[in-house]
């Protein structure tokens, strides 16, 4: 049985509703105080129960997903970076790239092209 990480949180009633509210469209827009209120706990309750639970803030699993689905709106290749960015909450491309490549380990052009030839050999 999972102690720590998504799944561990999802057996939680109400860090289950903070995550559902970060998967919905622009869900990483919320703040700590409103996931909170979303799982009917304090704001320093939730931060501590949520991180016990998952195994990281609730900040850092609104970011990470935010990139992921980020990282999708790449793969689709209809939009420029600049637009993903702009659709994922960046004010610039380059705020997006840095944040991209902290979070997972290169840049959104490269992502973009790995992707693509991961697509081709499958």
């Amino acid at each position: 049985m999972t102690k720590i990480g998504f799944y561990a949180g999802l057996r939680n009633d109400r860090i289950i509703l903070a995550i559902a509210a970060i998967h919905e469209a622009d869900g990483w827009r919320h703040s700590l105080s409103n996931l909170a209120a979303i799982a009917g706990m304090s704001r320093s309750s939730f931060a501590n129960k949520f991180k016990q639970h998952v195994g990281q803030t609730a900040g850092e699993y609104a970011l990470t997903w935010r990139l992921l689905k980020a990282r999708q709106a790449l793969q689709d290749g209809r939009k420029t970076i600049d637009q993903v960015a702009h659709d994922h909450g960046y004010s610039s491309a380059s705020a997006f790239s840095r944040a991209f490549r902290d979070a997972l380990g290169m840049s959104p052009s490269h992502a973009r092209k790995s992707d693509k030839a991961q697509a081709k050999k499958t």
